[in-house]
């Protein structure tokens, strides 16, 4: 039997069990309403201080400066671009300065960097890192100043090391950071998919797929508090075999709220293989799993709200695609005193087929 024939098979056996598993739905009264504003893209083959601009995992907005990050391991670079928006629009992103890590700071060079998140507060960077599971390189959270030397690195639970009771698994660590609304000394991250032990990756049909989000202090280094969140199913059917559904940004939005980027894959579907949702976590009734190995089903995880499903704007936008959605964070405020959001996507440099690094802007309504 040809391979085309089994996944067929496969397909309508599963159909019916599918067509059963719930995901979550989008309320008829949202607790936020998002509203598109623009979309730029920067075309590829684009150039600044001699790298390839690409691979964008990260986006973080301050002042008039937005700061980009290339998530290529042999070159990390944290990029700091000027802004420049008119009429709810976007006019340009203006590169201002490049930082390779692999140079700013020979710390680096013994460090297995697959960078995933970045924040900005009081000239500093806080910056989250995969590592390298497979290769047997922890992941890491760690703080740089403005020319890229290390400062501080956040100490790890032995769960989010390789080798422990539990693992991250290879590529599904820490894609998040954001610091926490009431106390900026404080600093919060997930993981994309869940640790071995924990649970199974997202797949078609429902599994047990909670991921950790964590709470680091920021001046003692350690972990302080620790809640478990459950991802989606996949809802669309790969046509090659290879799937993931996982977090890849959250953002601190109100007190015990969190909004959260997922992004899944479905290999084969060519322009329509991303499937992007934005979802309000709350978890003010979720248990702690500080200091537990591994969780446990009986669990009390984080509640989710779907707030958006990119889908519903793709048409809207210029490019007609949803790309590979990697990074959100806060925009400059309308004129109207609405707060805006910024998502990239990163484009792994075209090595996966063709895909483009987009930034759009979503108008924020609010209650």
């Amino acid at each position: 039997m040809n391979y085309n024939l089994r996944y067929a098979l496969l397909f309508l056996l599963c159909f019916g069990f599918l067509s059963s598993c719930s995901v979550t739905k989008k309320s008829a009264t949202p607790s936020l309403q998002l509203k598109l504003l623009d979309e730029y893209i920067i075309p590829k083959e684009t150039y600044f201080e001699g790298e390839e601009i690409g691979g964008l995992s990260a986006i973080e907005f301050a002042g008039n400066q937005l700061f980009l990050l290339d998530d290529r391991s042999s070159k990390p670079i944290v990029y700091v671009t000027e802004l420049q928006t008119h009429q709810q629009k976007i006019d340009s992103i203006v590169f201002l300065q490049s930082l390779n890590l692999k140079k700013t700071d020979t710390a680096f060079k013994s460090m297995a960097l697959d960078l995933e998140a970045l924040r900005y507060a009081e000239g500093n960077f806080w910056i989250a890192s995969e590592g390298g599971i497979s290769r047997k390189k922890n992941p890491s959270i760690f703080q740089i100043d403005a020319e890229g030397k290390l400062i501080n690195q956040m100490k790890l639970p032995s769960y989010f090391e390789v080798g422990g009771e539990n693992q991250p698994r290879n590529n599904g660590v820490f894609e998040s950071l954001t610091f926490d609304l009431e106390d900026s000394n404080l600093l919060w991250t997930a993981t994309e998919l869940p640790l071995e032990e924990d649970g199974k990756p997202p797949f078609i049909w429902n599994r047990f797929s909670p991921v950790r989000f964590s709470q680091f202090n920021t001046q003692s280094l350690a972990i302080e508090n620790e809640f478990a969140y459950p991802l989606e199913r996949v809802v669309r059917w790969p046509l090659l075999p290879f799937i993931i559904n996982g977090v890849t940004e959250i953002l601190a939005y109100q007190n015990q709220q969190f909004l959260v980027l997922e992004r899944a894959f479905s290999a084969g579907r060519g322009k329509r293989s991303n499937r992007v949702k934005l979802f309000l976590a709350d978890f003010s009734e979720a248990e702690s799993t500080l200091g537990i190995p591994v969780l446990h089903k009986e669990i009390q995880l984080a509640k989710k709200e779907l707030i958006l499903d990119f889908k519903e704007i793709r048409k809207q936008l210029p490019s007609k695609i949803i790309d590979n959605i990697e990074g959100i964070c806060f925009g400059p405020k309308l004129a109207n005193g609405n707060r805006t959001l910024l998502v990239v996507s990163d484009n792994n440099f075209n090595s996966f087929g063709e895909q483009i690094s987009q930034i759009i802007w979503l108008e924020m309504i609010e209650d």
